[in-house]
């Protein structure tokens, strides 16, 4: 469900009621060239789904659809220079994936594939003095 907020975060009218089915667990909602894509992840089996997010906050058509391997628990997306980036994360291997996003909200170029030490349950990347920094938690 999508609810319509204010500054406080009471919910006003409902944008979007629907199901995705069971078993989707990993969201984040990121922004390429001026639209909003929701990227949809079941960490179970590795589906994957992104769908545009159309400006009146109603879930709109699919545009990306894949498998992909199982255990990825974060997704982070940010932006760097006008590109967007999407920073993935299993916590059991430590594998993480950032890829450079398309300006149709598909998934681009893997730009980094790295493996980091496991157990790392919260990943969050923002923005401070025009700065940016990726908070990261064991």
């Amino acid at each position: 469900m999508i609810h319509r907020v204010e500054a406080s975060l009471t919910p006003r009218d409902v944008s979007w009621k629907g199901n995705l089915g069971k078993g989707w667990d990993v969201f984040n909602v990121f922004r390429v060239n001026g639209n909003s894509f929701l990227f949809s992840l079941k960490s179970s089996n590795g589906n994957v789904q992104i769908h545009e997010v159309e400006s009146n906050g109603k879930l709109g058509s699919k545009v990306y659809q894949n498998d992909w391997s199982s255990g990825w628990t974060t997704v982070e997306s940010y932006e760097i220079a006008g590109n967007t980036f999407l920073f993935l994360l299993k916590e059991s291997t430590g594998d993480v994936h950032i890829h450079k996003m398309n300006n149709n909200g598909t998934i681009g170029s893997k730009v980094s594939d790295l493996n980091w030490s496991s157990g790392w349950t919260t990943a969050k990347l923002f923005i401070v003095g025009g700065k940016s920094y990726l908070f990261l938690l064991k």
